[in-house]
């Protein structure tokens, strides 16, 4: 079960996936083989943290996982969501953490962030926490 515990956990192993290159805003379109790589691997560690239908019986806590791959990978990559029918939902997500980076959102897909700015473990744990926030639980006292 994923709880509100996990989630500092899990950014930190999604950030140790992104490669140097991308560990700063450049604003540039990566090679759309490294977003499907990312997204792949975002998506596998999402599954081995809890966030899978498998593991909780519930097929939206994996459209949760799905949403925090696409949004990350998309975002450092600079291509678009793979799955069409959660463009807004990933939208939302980027949305989230590009505020947490310090960023600002024009509209969806459109940001104001300084080339540079480094993507960091503790924006990530933003974008997770706005994307389970509905549904995550407390762990036990």
């Amino acid at each position: 079960m994923f709880t509100s515990a996990d989630i500092y956990p899990l950014a930190q192993e999604m950030h140790a996936l992104i490669p140097p290159r991308l560990r700063r805003w450049t604003g540039f379109p990566a090679d759309p083989a490294d977003r499907d790589h990312l997204a792949d691997a975002f998506l596998m560690a999402c599954d081995e943290a809890g966030l899978s239908g498998e593991d909780t019986g519930h097929a939206d806590t994996s459209i949760q996982a799905v949403v925090i791959a696409e949004a990350l990978a998309g975002f450092l990559t600079q291509w678009g969501c793979r799955s069409g029918n959660l463009d807004d939902d990933v939208d939302r997500a980027q949305a989230a953490l590009v505020t947490a980076l310090g960023g600002v959102v024009r509209e969806p897909g459109v940001y104001a962030l300084a080339e540079g700015t480094p993507i960091t473990a503790a924006a990530s744990a933003h974008l997770i926490g706005w994307v389970t926030v509905l549904d995550v639980e407390e762990p036990p006292a």
